[in-house]
């Protein structure tokens, strides 16, 4: 068939399913894709130097975020994980994990810009979602569900 999905609603973006995508437009036709590719929990460092997680457990987001039309502003800080109980943590507790390569950040990059890499949050449950919003602050934007 050649049936088409209706465009995602904001309803939709919410607890979706790792390795989903979230395509974020804004109003000037900027157009940005963030893709939470795989989570994997750790109870130690990725490096024989990094420190044990202060709340437990290592929980290592591999994402994407991809350009697609206009620019756009890439930064580890807008993703966020909030677990069940409803505690909020950002990546900078797992800065020191050592566990892949950090996802890069830029600001006004062009389309066809592509960028991988992790964000590591230092957690107690790993139980919860990734949520990406792209103002730190500001309103989320969509989410991933984890555990």
């Amino acid at each position: 068939g050649t049936d088409t999905p209706p465009p995602a609603t904001d309803d939709e973006t919410e607890n979706m399913a790792i390795g989903d995508t979230l395509i974020l437009t804004s109003s000037d036709g900027d157009e940005l894709r963030v893709t939470v590719q795989k989570v994997t929990t750790r109870k130690t460092g990725c490096r024989s130097y990094a420190p044990e997680p202060d709340n437990g457990t290592y929980l290592v987001a591999d994402v994407t975020v991809e350009v697609v039309k206009g620019t756009g502003s890439i930064n580890p800080l807008y993703f966020n994980f909030v677990d069940s109980s409803g505690t909020e943590e950002n990546g900078l507790g797992g800065i020191f994990a050592g566990c892949g390569t950090a996802l890069s950040s830029g600001v006004d990059l062009a389309a066809g810009t592509k960028r991988s890499g992790t964000v590591v949050f230092d957690v107690k449950s790993a139980k919860g979602k990734i949520v990406y919003a792209e103002l730190l602050g500001g309103n989320a934007r969509g989410s991933w569900k984890v555990g």
